[in-house]
């Protein structure tokens, strides 16, 4: 990598977000929510095209809509239809017409049916088909990927509605999605400049809370891969001046705004729209103008004019002359031109938008939208970088009651924190579950809320947002006093979460029982290799050794038996017997730690006691063990309670130092069998509890043999352990 590279590189970046919501005043419709969820979280062969269809005719207040894949040795094949349509088209593959394959990027053909030239876009079977269907409007895009067509979108209207600026607009921004995605389901080569300003402009879309913010994010990628200093979208206004519009790269390369308004910026900028193509700026006035100081080059590139109201150019500036970052720049931004347009377009729409009035009915259809389709993390992440950006907020808690409890779902500073539990009784935030109105907290309130709040977090003040149903709330914290208009933006967002309270409740649960299915996955390789070790281990480096120095010893008592007297022959056979006696106590110990043979022939009760009794032998812990049962289990319900009680006292309790342990086993009048374990280790919590190793696959061996387990902390100091099960395993 060179230095120049590398100095680039360190320089702060603007780094996109995760989870961003559409933020105020922004011109992005309702669908466009919808149709960035399935290009971002759904792999191509996955999606369901007749929706992305459908999200297309909702987009362009469309009667029909089709998309085509394009082949050249096959020609057009109709991939999804949506609409009013008479019936499908009778041929799914058709040729394409002529000259199709050649049609340039970003190529927009749109009129009445009747008197507009389609020979290059549509086939007379094309056209009649839409004469069949009543179509009297049309627009048609061919899909482009690596420079080259790879598929096509027909949109028609009933309705003699000719298809506005805006709509052209969306049907570029349109175009260059499709024809990412549809790209993929045709064998293509290695990314072009075309195709990399797709993946960049799919990311910028993604991770935008505004038109304005998505040009913002679309810049800095480009700018990234280009390694420019700096980089500004400026636009050019009706009365012939220049508005810079967004910026940016290093603050000391930052041009200085009263520069566009003087008449010689005006002109320079105004030569470029006219020569209607890039253009460099060496060294020199043009760059000084516009620069104070540090740069060497510019490259300034028109965006193309598909539409009539609006005029763009973009500014790259580097330190020093870096000839293929301006190629890069040149062939990212001439691919990206139509989409720089028409998010302008759409900053100007977004500039028109104001009102308390539409900004909440923002908000609810964002949060009502990122609740239907999001995991609760999410929605927590999502609900802090919509606050943090606003107010002087240092952490966002998601509360959701799940039955009995209270799950806590934080995100601190941008970094989501482990899920926490309580008691939804004994909670600190219970009282204001039924509240009914966003209550603030002060410095001594905070301090019962402790348990709950992540490390490190030492607010000074809060707010609690209940929901509407009481199942939960929104809770904020802050290093600092919080602004009195927060309090408005959490009434709305708990109003709109609260609805779905249970359906997140639901995702957390199988959340954590994901976790705890990976966890329990994790314990069994990880027993399943300890158990090999220990096995080779007694095996080879004792049983064997052992045999083998009896047959070493053996031989050797032969040999010297004649020379010898009996008695010491006698003697070494002694301490040959000795030696062999050892290593079948081995074997007997490693087999019983594997399976006694006591479990199948004698019972759980006293398959324990051998094992306790062992226990107490190699560890010198203080054992006491009492066991009853009327009727023995079914075989693989002993099987599994014994090793349930292996696990937990091998892998949990022993590593935490107990020295005492005692046993209760008994049995219910219904066959279920109880059994409770206590010892003297140290209790640590719930969720230090579920991370002990052997904890999960200890518990998913009760979840699917229909029994429950829990562990609490004992008052006078120590753990147990209660597991019920059923004495036979209902068969599914």
């Amino acid at each position: 990598m060179s230095d120049r590279r590398l100095r680039w590189l360190s320089r702060e970046k603007i780094i996109p977000r995760e989870g961003a919501v559409r933020g105020p005043d922004t011109a992005l419709p309702s669908w466009f929510d919808h149709l960035v969820d399935l290009v971002v979280r759904i792999p191509v062969q996955g999606l369901a095209w007749g929706e992305v269809a459908g999200l297309v005719r909702q987009a362009l207040a469309a009667d029909l809509v089709r998309l085509w894949t394009y082949r050249p040795e096959e020609g057009l094949r109709l991939l999804a239809q949506s609409g009013e349509a008479t019936e499908l088209p009778k041929e799914v593959t058709r040729p394409a017409p002529v000259g199709f394959e050649s049609l340039p990027p970003r190529t927009l053909v749109t009129g009445p049916l009747a008197g507009t030239s389609w020979e290059t876009v549509l086939s007379q079977v094309d056209q009649t088909e839409f004469w069949r269907d009543k179509i009297a409007q049309v627009l048609v895009l061919p899909l482009h990927t690596g420079g080259r067509v790879v598929g096509r979108l027909d949109v028609g209207r009933r309705r003699a509605l000719a298809f506005a600026e805006p709509d052209r607009a969306h049907a570029m921004l349109l175009a260059g999605m499709l024809g990412l995605l549809i790209g993929q389901l045709v064998s293509r080569p290695e990314p072009s400049a075309s195709e990399r300003a797709a993946l960049l402009l799919r990311d910028a879309l993604a991770t935008a809370t505004s038109a304005r913010e998505a040009t913002v994010r679309l810049l800095e990628a480009v700018r990234w891969r280009s390694r420019a200093e700096t980089m500004l979208l400026v636009r050019w206004t009706r009365e012939e001046r220049a508005e810079l519009v967004a910026s940016v790269g290093a603050p000391g390369v930052q041009p200085d705004p009263a520069a566009f308004a003087s008449a010689r910026i005006a002109m320079i900028l105004r030569g470029v729209f006219l020569q209607g193509r890039a253009q460099e700026w060496r060294e020199g006035t043009t760059v000084g103008l516009l620069f104070p100081t540090g740069v060497s080059s510019v490259l300034a590139v028109p965006l193309p004019e598909h539409v009539e109201t609006t005029r763009g150019l973009i500014l790259a500036a580097w330190r020093e002359s870096d000839a293929e970052g301006e190629e890069e720049a040149r062939a990212l931004l001439a691919a990206l031109g139509a989409d720089f347009m028409s998010l302008l377009v759409l900053i100007n729409g977004e500039e028109q938008l104001s009102g308390a009035r539409a900004h909440a009915q923002w908000l609810e259809e964002v949060a009502g939208a990122l609740v239907e389709q999001g995991e609760p993390g999410a929605v927590a992440r999502a609900v802090w970088y919509l606050l943090a950006g606003r107010f002087s907020v240092s952490a966002v808690g998601l509360v959701l009651r799940r039955g009995t409890e209270l799950a806590w779902l934080w995100v601190a500073n941008g970094r989501p924190q482990a899920l926490r539990r309580d008691v939804a009784g004994d909670s600190p935030l219970a009282p204001y579950l039924t509240a009914g109105r966003v209550t603030r907290l002060d410095t001594e309130q905070w301090e019962r809320w402790r348990a709950v709040l992540p490390q490190d977090l030492r607010p000074v003040s809060g707010l609690v947002a209940p929901f509407p149903n009481g199942e939960g709330a929104v809770v904020v914290s802050s290093e600092r006093t919080l602004e009195p208009e927060i309090e408005g933006w959490l009434e709305r967002l708990a109003a709109a979460i609260g609805p779905h309270a249970q359906a997140l409740s639901q995702r957390v649960d199988e959340s954590v029982a994901r976790e705890r299915r990976e966890r329990a996955l994790v314990d069994t390789l990880t027993t399943e290799e300890r158990e090999r070790r220990e096995l080779v281990e007694a095996i080879h480096d004792r049983v064997l050794q052992g045999l083998a120095s009896s047959l070493y010893r053996i031989e050797l008592t032969l040999r010297r038996a004649e020379q010898q007297p009996i008695e010491q022959t006698v003697l070494e056979l002694e301490q040959v017997r000795d030696l062999l006696a050892d290593q079948i106590a081995t074997l007997r110990d490693t087999i019983f730690r594997l399976r006694p043979a006591s479990l199948d022939h004698l019972g759980l009760v006293a398959a324990l006691r051998d094992y306790f009794s062992q226990l107490e032998r190699t560890r010198g812990i203080d054992v006491e063990f009492l066991g009853e049962l009327r009727e023995r289990p079914a075989p693989d319900i002993e099987e599994r309670l014994y090793r349930i009680v292996q696990i937990v006292i091998e892998q949990a309790r022993l590593p935490a130092g107990i020295s005492r342990l005692a046993i209760r086993l008994r049995q219910r009048r219904d066959g279920a069998v109880l059994l409770v374990l206590a010892d003297d280790g140290r209790w640590l919590g719930q969720e230090m509890w579920e991370r002990l190793p052997g904890i999960a696959l200890a518990e998913e061996w009760v979840r699917l043999s229909g029994g429950t387990m829990q562990a609490t902390g004992l008052a006078g100091g120590g753990t147990a352990v209660a597991i019920a099960m059923p004495a036979r395993r209902e068969r599914t």
